[in-house]
């Protein structure tokens, strides 16, 4: 028992060293113009956006910077590690469930043209579409399984009430605010998903981050501005092709509960910070039969939710990918 006390404490130790000295990583996360060489950014309407944007998947999660991504490693790999030297002393390892009251809200044009409009049935089908991808665990090699069995972690999207809104266009930041200061329920651990036009601001989803809900983060009204905002034509039987099977809410969803794009950093030492994802030197388009980018071990995981293939292509996350969001959770959203 001593020895495996001992194992986890020495686990402990390292990945917290590993969580400060990873993050000296990416010169992008600032959504600073000293991107990877694929990757240059530009303000649209107000927000940061990749030009990759502009030819595949638009995703507007911009990550802080360096020195805010190092703490937020460090106090990961820690809550995981003394997770880890819990169950090594003979604690429960039980499967969890997570269940996340989640309010939709339908944001139309003021305009009198309804730009915006999903039935009740297109956006139930969406919240469908989630709670199956979050069932899913899949490992490196791409061999499909469920959360129970491999992750003994569930994730349960409840929907609780569907609300429309007349507003200006939400690229807007005034509106954003406007509309989420009026709109938002429920504490850390409630899902505000906004589906809208984001057409003017060429972005098909982006997501606030679990840990700008700290007071620390410096991030004013964290609270109020927390949630998910997604393209109405990325929704199943949307009209958006190749992304229109409900992958960008799951994607932007992602964010939200932690996870970084599948491709972070590239193949530089940490990645993703998840170790069943293998390295991948940048974004995937389209739907390969097969891609390797980086000399490390294992294929791209470009089927990965994670990562900006067509909707057609993705399939799933892995285990370790829930595990972070189980972590992620436990510091900063399953509390008050």
């Amino acid at each position: 028992m001593q020895r495996r006390v001992a194992a986890a404490l020495s686990l402990l130790a390292a990945l917290t060293w590993l969580a400060a000295t990873a993050c000296a990583c990416s010169s992008r996360a600032g959504g600073r113009d000293d991107a990877a060489a694929w990757d240059r950014h530009i303000t649209l309407q107000g927000r940061r956006r990749s030009l990759l944007s502009f030819s595949g998947r638009r995703c507007g999660a911009v990550l802080p910077p360096a020195d805010v991504l190092q703490r937020v490693e460090f106090s990961a790999a820690a809550h995981a590690a003394k997770e880890a030297a819990r169950v090594a002393s003979g604690g429960s390892q039980a499967p969890r469930v997570f269940n996340i009251p989640t309010f939709v809200y339908n944001v139309v044009s003021n305009d009198g043209t309804e730009r915006g409009f999903v039935s009740d049935a297109g956006l139930k089908l969406q919240i469908a579409e989630m709670n199956k991808a979050y069932a899913t665990a899949v490992t490196p090699d791409g061999v499909e399984g469920t959360s129970a069995a491999r992750a003994k972690i569930t994730w349960n999207f409840s929907l609780q009430n569907i609300t429309r809104i007349k507003a200006g266009d939400m690229c807007d930041s005034a509106v954003e605010k406007t509309v989420k200061a009026a709109s938002r329920k429920g504490g850390r651990g409630a899902l505000n998903l906004y589906i809208t036009d984001l057409s003017a601001c060429g972005l098909l989803g982006y997501s606030t981050w679990p840990w700008e809900l700290e007071p620390k983060a410096g991030k004013p009204n964290a609270l109020i501005m927390d949630g998910v905002v997604i393209h109405f034509e990325t929704l199943p039987k949307g009209t958006y092709k190749p992304f229109n099977m409900g992958r960008t809410c799951i994607h932007e969803t992602g964010h939200w509960m932690g996870l970084y794009h599948v491709f972070q950093n590239g193949c530089s030492k940490g990645g993703d910070q998840v170790d069943d994802t293998p390295y991948q030197s940048a974004p995937t388009e389209g739907c390969p039969k097969s891609r390797d980018s980086c000399p490390q071990p294992g294929t791209d995981p470009f089927w990965n939710f994670m990562d900006y293939t067509d909707d057609k292509c993705m399939k799933g996350f892995t285990p370790l990918q829930h595990q972070r969001m189980a972590t992620f959770w436990a510091q900063h959203r399953g509390r008050r």
